[in-house]
């Protein structure tokens, strides 16, 4: 039985490859094929071509990690009937697509559901951390991180830049997004990990 979720723009690949997608491979880790003659859930097949099939609920497709503190995307300020872009965001933006077009490669951008998952880890304030003689115990784990950017913020600019790299045709196509912001565990650098997994119900 074929699998949920077919991309009929990716290129054909062999029968049974699985590559890892944290290597950067186009490939991708989920990616499997094999022989079809119907439509596919998105998409039809001719029948007879090789057909890469996602599989798995809610596979991984692409990891990809941003050192350094998260931005959100800012408002464009207008001035005099100019309009401004924040200089700190767009090069923070277009780190965001270098990292994500590393590790996607020149694979077609996909166009199925998908999911995004997006943790983005603070610098810790010197008030948060662990005092050897401190009366409040605090942990060295990662904290919750109630302060800016704003978690709608940082999303916009993750998914603008993602597409930016190619990953997918457009944000529109992610149907689930959760976004998490914390507070750097002790030793821990800064930055913004983010998953692109396909949907699956």
């Amino acid at each position: 039985r074929p699998s949920r979720h077919v991309s009929p723009r990716a290129g054909p690949t062999r029968a049974g490859d699985r590559r890892d997608a944290s290597t950067g491979d186009p490939g991708a880790s989920v990616r499997v094929c094999e022989r079809r003659a119907v439509g596919g859930a998105y998409g039809d097949v001719v029948a007879g071509e090789w057909v890469p099939v996602w599989a798995g609920v809610g596979a991984e497709v692409i990891t990809f990690l941003v050192p350094g503190q998260p931005f959100g995307k800012a408002s464009v300020r207008v001035v005099n009937g100019r309009a401004f872009k924040d200089a700190k965001t767009s090069n923070w933006m277009a780190r965001c697509t270098l990292f994500a077009r590393q590790a996607w490669g020149t694979a077609a951008p996909l166009d199925v559901p998908l999911t995004v998952t997006i943790v983005a880890v603070q610098e810790r304030p010197q008030s948060l951390m662990p005092k050897p003689r401190s009366r409040i115990a605090i942990s060295s784990d990662r904290l919750p991180a109630p302060r800016k950017p704003d978690p709608d913020n940082i999303a916009k600019a993750v998914l603008d830049a993602t597409k930016a790299a190619g990953v997918y045709v457009d944000d529109c196509r992610v149907v689930r997004l959760v976004v998490e912001k914390w507070y750097c565990a002790v030793g821990e650098a800064p930055g913004v990990h983010v998953v692109v997994g396909v949907w699956a119900p």
